[in-house]
C-alpha cells in the first residue's frame, strides 16, 4: 500500500528543479497585515437548494487583494525569509504534482515575475460534495477577479475514512442511498496517511466501477466522465489517481487551479523552518496555544475535554508539539519534544532523536538541520489541523478560502496568530446546499410523529371512535371507565402518612384491567388503527426516501455537466 511510484517521481525531479527554484525570489504575501475574515453569525450550513455561503464576499476578498502588501511587513526577518522560501516551495510542489498527472505546468517564471497574488484552498483528498467543491471554484473565480494565482492543496496527510462514497439507488422502487466500497471499511488504509495509500487496481478497480454504474439511479455525463478516468489511470496511488480525474473534469468545466501534495509541500525547507520555529519557542507556543483553544471553549460553552481540539501535553520534561510525526507506511503519531535547556529530543513510539542545537540559530538554519536528522531516520512531520492553515495563511497565501468546519476552528488561529505574530492573513468561507434531482417514490405531507400520536391515541381513547358501537364494545367501555376512575381517584393515607395497602393493591388490578380490556377493544376499532398504520407506514417511508433525496453530501460529479455549469455561474456571478 506504500506510495512508491509518487515519490520516486518527485525524488527524480528534484535534483533537477531545486535549484532553479532556489534562486526565486517570489513576493511575501499581499495581505499578511489585512484581518478580513468571516463573521461567525453568518456561517450557518447551507440546506435549502441552490443556497450559496460566500462570507466575506468575493468583492471584499478581491479588493483585501487589491490593497497590495503593506508597507512594512509585519513579520520579524526570520519570518520573512521562511515566508519567502515556503512560497518558493509551493512553486515547486505545483509543478511537481503537475508534472506527475500529465498536466501543463505551472509557469513558475511569470508567477515570480508578475508579483501576483496568491489564493489558497484545500482539503482532504476524497470524493467530496458540492459544497465543498464550491470552495475551489470561489478560488478560481477570485483568482480571475484578482488576476491571481490558484492552489488546491491536497490534504494528504490524513487518513482515509471511506473506500468509496454513497450513490443514489432505487431498491424495490424505493429511494436510498447506498454505499459503494472498494474494500471493506476496517481494511481500507488501515489508519494510515493517504500519501501510503494505493488507487485499487485491476480487477478490484474495475469491479468496483461497474457496481457504482450499475447501482447508481442517477447516471450522468459528469459521473460518466469520472469513471471513465478512473478507469483508465495509470496511477498505483490514491491521491494522483483521484487528483487526475478531478482535475480532468474541472478541466472540462473552465476550472482551473494548481493542485498540490501537502506531503510534499511538507518536505521542504520554508515547512522545517517553520517546525523549527515552534521549536524553538515549544513550551511558550504551547501554553500560547492551549489559551486559544481553551478561550474558544469558554466562548462556545463546550465542555466535552477534547473538542474542538484537545489541548496540548505539556510537563516539565516533555511538550507535546501541534504536529504529526510518523515513518513510511506507519500511522500518525503525535509529536513529543523532551526539553531540557537548549537539548530537544523528539520522541517516537520506538526511539529518542537527539537534534543539534537549534536555540542559537535562525528557523532556516535549523530547519535545514530538523531536515537532515528526519531524513537519516525516515522520520516525516505534518501538520495538525491549526497548524496547517496557521502555515498557510501566515506565510503563503494571500486569501485563503475555507469550508464552514474550516473557517468555525479557525477562530482558534486567529486567537493564536494575534498572539504569537500580531498579523493574519485574509480568509472567507464558503459553501453551498447543491442537491441531487431525485424524487421519492412515496410522498405524503403527513408527519410520522403526528401519526403516531394518532394511533396512540386511538387505542389509549376508544371511546372516541366506539360510543355507538356493539353491546360488547359497550360492556368493555364500562369496564374501562371504571378502571380509569379507581386509577384516577386520591389514594386514602393510613394514620402513619403512607398510601393504603389494600388500596395499592386494588389500583395494581385496576391498571391491569385497563390494558387487558384496551387490548380487546382494539379489534373493535380495527378498521380505524388499521388505516393509521397504512398512514404511518407511507409517512414513515416518505421521509425516509426525503432524506435519501435531499442529502446534500453526494459525491459532486454525481451532478450532471449543466448543473455544475449553473453552480459555477452562480458562484461566479455571486
Amino acid at each position: 500500500m506504500h506510495n512508491q511510484h509518487i515519490s520516486s517521481n518527485f525524488s527524480g525531479m528534484k535534483s533537477s528543479a531545486q535549484s532553479q527554484f532556489a534562486s526565486l525570489t517570489p513576493s511575501l504575501p499581499a495581505a499578511q497585515a489585512n484581518w478580513l475574515r468571516p463573521d461567525p453569525v453568518h456561517i450557518k450550513v447551507p440546506r435549502k437548494q441552490g443556497e450559496l455561503l460566500i462570507t466575506p464576499t468575493l468583492s471584499n476578498l478581491a479588493a483585501a487583494l487589491a490593497a497590495g502588501p503593506p508597507p512594512d511587513s509585519p513579520l520579524s526577518a526570520d519570518l520573512r525569509a521562511v515566508s519567502l522560501q515556503a512560497r518558493r516551495d509551493v512553486l515547486f510542489a505545483a509543478e511537481a504534482f503537475s508534472a506527475v498527472i500529465g498536466l501543463a505546468p505551472l509557469d513558475v517564471s511569470l508567477a515570480v515575475r508578475s508579483g501576483a497574488p496568491w489564493v489558497v484552498t484545500g482539503h482532504q483528498v476524497e470524493f467530496y460534495h458540492a459544497g465543498v467543491w464550491a470552495k475551489v471554484v470561489a478560488a478560481d473565480e477570485l483568482a480571475r477577479r484578482s488576476n491571481a494565482i490558484p492552489f488546491d492543496l491536497l490534504v494528504d496527510h490524513d487518513v482515509l475514512d471511506e473506500a468509496g462514497f454513497y450513490v443514489p439507488v432505487k431498491h424495490n422502487s424505493e429511494l436510498q442511498k447506498r454505499f459503494i466500497e472498494w474494500d471493506e471499511p476496517h481494511l481500507a488504509g488501515q489508519g494510515l496517511p493517504l500519501e501510503f495509500i494505493a488507487a485499487p487496481a485491476g480487477q478490484t478497480r474495475r469491479q468496483w466501477l461497474q457496481r457504482l454504474r450499475s447501482a447508481c439511479c442517477l447516471p450522468g455525463d459528469s459521473f460518466d466522465l469520472v469513471l471513465s478516468t478512473l478507469a483508465e489511470s495509470p496511477f498505483t496511488d490514491y491521491v494522483s489517481w483521484l487528483g487526475e480525474a478531478r482535475k480532468r473534469l474541472e478541466s472540462d468545466l473552465g476550472i482551473h487551479v494548481n493542485y498540490l501534495r501537502t506531503s510534499q509541500l511538507c518536505s521542504q525547507p520554508g515547512w522545517f523552518g517553520f517546525v523549527a520555529l515552534w521549536l524553538q519557542n515549544a513550551r511558550e507556543w504551547a501554553g500560547l496555544y492551549n489559551a486559544a483553544v481553551e478561550r474558544y471553549r469558554q466562548r462556545h460553552g463546550i465542555t466535552a475535554p477534547n473538542q474542538p481540539l484537545p489541548p496540548l501535553h505539556c510537563s516539565a520534561e516533555i511538550v507535546e508539539m501541534p504536529f504529526w510525526l510518523y515513518g513510511q507506511g506507519q500511522r500518525r503519531g503525535r509529536m513529543m519534544a523532551a526539553l531540557a535547556g537548549d537539548t530537544i529530543k523528539l520522541l517516537t513510539s520506538t526511539c529518542e532523536i537527539l537534534l543539534p542545537p537549534l536555540t542559537m540559530i535562525s528557523p532556516l538554519e535549523a530547519g535545514n538541520l530538523l531536515q537532515q536528522q528526519c531524513n537519516q531516520q525516515g522520520l516525516y512531520i505534518r501538520p495538525r489541523v491549526l497548524t496547517l492553515t496557521i502555515f498557510v495563511r501566515l506565510l503563503v497565501a494571500d486569501v485563503f478560502i475555507h469550508g464552514i468546519g474550516g473557517a468555525l476552528y479557525d477562530q482558534i488561529s486567529d486567537d493564536l496568530l494575534a498572539g504569537l505574530f500580531g498579523c493574519g492573513g485574509a480568509y472567507g468561507c464558503v459553501s453551498a446546499a447543491w442537491l441531487l434531482p431525485l424524487q421519492p417514490a412515496a410522498h405524503t405531507d403527513a408527519s410520522p410523529s403526528w401519526l403516531r400520536w394518532q394511533l396512540h391515541h386511538l387505542r389509549h381513547n376508544p371511546q372516541l371512535t366506539l360510543s355507538a358501537a356493539s353491546s360488547g364494545a359497550t360492556e368493555l367501555l364500562q369496564l374501562r371507565q371504571k378502571a380509569l376512575t379507581v386509577l384516577q381517584s386520591k389514594p386514602p393515607q393510613s394514620p402513619a402518612g403512607g398510601a393504603n395497602t389494600i388500596n395499592r393493591l386494588a389500583r395494581l388490578q385496576a391498571f391491569r384491567q385497563l390494558h387487558q380490556t384496551l387490548d380487546e377493544l382494539e379489534k373493535y376499532n380495527n378498521p380505524a388503527i388499521n388505516q393509521l398504520q397504512a398512514q404511518l407506514r407511507m409517512a414513515e417511508l416518505s421521509q425516509k426516501e426525503q432524506a435519501a433525496a435531499r442529502w446534500r453530501e453526494y459525491y459532486f460529479a454525481l451532478h450532471q455537466r449543466s448543473s455544475l455549469v449553473h453552480l459555477v455561474n452562480c458562484i461566479r456571478h455571486s
